[in-house]
């Protein structure tokens, strides 16, 4: 059924293949959700929250954006269909490399590289850096020998070594917090922090 309505074969895939894709190009932009999310929620970082938004209505708005997004990819041109993967990747690259810690704040140049040096760093702060560019240079051996599902294994090989790193790093599993938001939660918020927000008082970019 899958193979009649898709033509996977006449378009010389297989279904193998493609769900490795799918789920490759899940795990490698879902990030995204949680990034928005809490950016937006959480813009200076201190809990002050200045724009009023929930993470669970930006984790809405975020996901129904690339539904969208998705949705009307094919009324592109193609040259600027071919270019926007490029750009994101471009623009996305340096908030990852904040995020993960290797590029760090400089009052000369804005921007410079995070010291790997155990005598003034502890292990713990410089881990996660050991691990960003091992999976990073993994998927990139990987995908020059075309290993299927490179950034796939890359992915869930990074989170592994995280985790299993975490064993060498005192109090790491103890600060390790994790939160889940019920989708009703998520939805509820969205529709009264969002939709029904400029249903009724308009689009305000006062702010």
């Amino acid at each position: 059924m899958i193979e009649r309505f898709f033509k996977i074969k006449e378009r010389g895939s297989g279904v193998r293949t493609e769900l490795i894709a799918g789920m490759t190009t899940f795990f490698a932009m879902v990030y995204i959700l949680m990034v928005n999310a809490n950016m937006f929620a959480d813009p200076l970082g201190d809990g002050s929250n200045p724009l009023g938004v929930s993470y669970g209505a930006i984790y809405i708005a975020a996901a129904i954006s690339a539904v969208v997004g998705t949705i009307l990819f094919d009324s592109l041109p193609d040259a600027v269909r071919v270019a926007i993967p490029g750009g994101i990747g471009l623009f996305i690259a340096l908030p990852g490399l904040q995020n993960a810690g290797i590029v760090v704040p400089s009052t000369s140049t804005c921007v410079d590289l995070a010291s790997f040096n155990l005598l003034t760093r502890d292990w713990g702060s410089i881990m996660p850096l050991v691990v960003t560019l091992a999976t990073f240079l993994a998927i990139v051996i990987m995908s020059h020998k075309k290993v299927r599902g490179a950034v796939l294994i890359g992915i869930l090989g990074g989170v592994g070594l995280y985790y299993l790193l975490g064993l060498t790093v005192d109090g790491f599993y103890d600060s390790l917090q994790i939160s889940v938001i019920s989708p009703f939660q998520a939805f509820g918020e969205f529709t009264s922090q969002s939709l029904f927000a400029v249903l009724k008082s308009g689009f305000d970019f006062s702010a």
